[in-house]
């Protein structure tokens, strides 16, 4: 239910480490500030998210992957949004914003001005739907991941006039209006009368929003096309084109999974950016002047390997210990990212604010990993792989395709201390249902979770969060930690904060629900003549509002 409520004011939110960008490359890059002109096309390739490669939904909250937060953010607007350089918030749809004392209620003033692309105002209203369409159970599992994001503890959200909302939590939350943001818990503002005029599924297909561009077509398995807004005028303060509509006419977005595909087509001219930097590749793009290579450093939750904690044999936490310390991370980094990426043995960035880079997993040890695994009672068999009770230590290993190559060198890394993983590359859709039915011990999706706090840790760790509810494939269920991880983000007291996420994450390197490996950038790549386009906050998405050429095309 929606209640008429009024909040106190809170102090600002405090700045934490910045974005690390940096751009390489003897062309007129992403952000080397060339002259640029008014119109064109841009053509941008995401890498695969799907069996389909193509988007499941255009819409926010529902269905959505990576490259689905970087196209819905030309479409739709949040309520607030972070700058990249120093992080600190900025209003979009929201003008001004108030917490009251104890960080259960969050109060926006919505910018008079801003309209959807149908014209119709954007209202309070429309900021309730989206909201409760977060965590309406109705459509599960479709939002299951967003609504963990936006934090579990969403109350609901009271119109207070047509330009006031306030949007509760069933506990103080001091990093809601990080949630506010789009990467917080992807949140946009859909107008709830379109939504509900045609339904939820066609809005998904032919969608409306109130950002810089304005969606055309969706050509489904082929690519998706927006165009420029010309009302905009209410884009981030951190943008060249705040004030003002975008450069471009249009965008155009693709899916092309395969690296090389990718590639071929970007040194062609068939597009003029792309995601997914094959890490082989990357010095040489590096020094041609016909590209430049963006380094955006991710931020948030490591490159984990998911641990099966509830069935089979990784339940045993002896032989997660055993698994960390038999994965020599340098080795993957120099095989599989030809030495671009970072090696890891902390469960998150240190970028992120009460992050303890000094509590970390168990490291590379492989005669440790045999000492461990023979101290839980397990011997060498004829072959050499560890048994006990009659049973080999083995298991399967489910890692989507595009990964795969880290499960081949830790598949031989494994073996080396006795445990026997079966490698079994599979589609997102096949590996989700994988994953639901448990039937896995080690199971891997990306090399990174981007996340705006330390909140990524409720999110895909907490009791709550097992699927089919939400985003935690260890199916990890440890109270000590949720009370700890639940303490730290619903306190409003500092030291009381730090003390809890200090002890969640102990908890962590203990109980290896998660197996750090290496951290890699996400780095994108564009031609000479293409500009302003960057990375958002924790590194997985594209910002296009000041994207622009520096030729004009068609």
């Amino acid at each position: 239910m929606r209640r008429n409520r009024r909040a106190r004011l809170l102090g600002a939110v405090a700045a934490v480490a910045a974005l690390t960008l940096s751009a390489c490359g003897g062309g007129s890059g992403a952000g080397d500030g060339a002259e640029g002109v008014e119109g064109g096309q841009i053509t941008w390739a995401f890498d695969k998210p799907s069996d389909s490669e193509d988007f499941l939904s255009i819409q926010p909250n529902y269905k959505c992957t990576s490259a689905c937060v970087s196209l819905f953010q030309t479409i739709f607007d949040p309520l607030l949004a972070l700058d990249p350089a120093n992080r600190q918030l900025v209003g979009v749809l929201a003008e001004k914003w108030e917490t009251n004392a104890d960080a259960t209620a969050f109060t926006f003033h919505l910018r008079k001005d801003a309209t959807f692309h149908d014209g119709s105002p954007v209202t309070a209203e429309d900021v309730a739907y989206s909201y409760d369409r977060t965590c309406d159970k109705q459509y599960l599992p479709g939002n299951a991941y967003a609504c963990s994001l936006l934090g579990g503890n969403y109350a609901g959200a009271d119109v207070v006039d047509d330009k006031t909302v306030v949007i509760r939590t069933t506990e103080p939350d001091p990093d809601f209006l990080m949630r506010a943001t789009p990467r917080g818990a992807y949140t946009g503002i859909v107008p709830k009368h379109v939504v509900e005029q045609v339904g939820h599924d066609k809005f998904g297909e032919n969608p409306v929003g109130s950002g810089p561009f304005k969606f055309v077509e969706w050509v489904r398995g082929d690519h998706v096309t927006v165009e420029r807004n010309p009302d905009y005028k209410w884009g981030p303060s951190f943008t060249k084109t705040a004030g003002g509509p975008p450069h471009v006419d249009r965008m155009v977005f693709r899916y092309i999974g395969d690296a090389q595909t990718r590639l071929a087509a970007l040194r062609s001219g068939e597009i003029d950016g792309m995601d997914g930097v094959p890490a082989a590749d990357q010095v040489s793009l590096e020094s041609d002047p016909q590209f430049t290579v963006t380094k955006v450093k991710y931020q948030g939750g490591t490159g984990w390997l998911y641990v099966n904690t509830a069935s089979g044999i990784t339940a045993d936490v002896q032989v997660r210990r055993a698994i960390s310390m038999a994965i020599d991370r340098e080795a993957v980094n120099k095989t599989v990212y030809f030495g671009v990426a970072t090696p890891t043995e902390n469960v998150i960035t240190e970028e992120i604010e009460f992050s303890r880079p000094d509590i970390k997993v168990p490291g590379y040890d492989p005669e440790k990993a045999k000492a461990t695994l023979a101290a839980a009672g397990w011997t060498p068999g004829p072959d050499g792989i560890m048994q006990k009770d009659g049973q080999r230590l083995e298991f399967d290993g489910v890692v989507y395709n595009e990964q795969a190559k880290i499960f081949e060198i830790l598949e031989s890394q494994l073996r080396a201390v006795g445990i026997v993983m079966h490698v079994k590359p599979v589609s997102p859709t096949e590996g989700l249902k994988i994953r639901d039915k448990q039937e896995f011990g080690l199971w891997m999706s990306s090399v990174g979770f981007g996340s705006a706090d330390i909140g990524v840790l409720y999110s895909t760790l907490h009791s709550s969060q097992r699927p089919p509810n939400g985003y935690n494939p260890s199916f990890f269920n440890n109270p000590q930690f949720d009370a700890a991880i639940v303490k730290g983000r619903s306190s409003v007291d500092q030291a009381t904060r730090a003390a809890a996420f200090t002890e969640a994450q102990q908890i962590l390197v203990d109980q290896l629900p998660h197996i750090p490996v290496v951290r890699a950038d996400k780095n994108f790549v564009t031609r000479a003549g293409v500009t302003g386009v960057i990375g958002d906050f924790a590194g997985p998405y594209r910002l296009f509002y000041d994207a622009q050429l520096t030729e004009a095309s068609g």
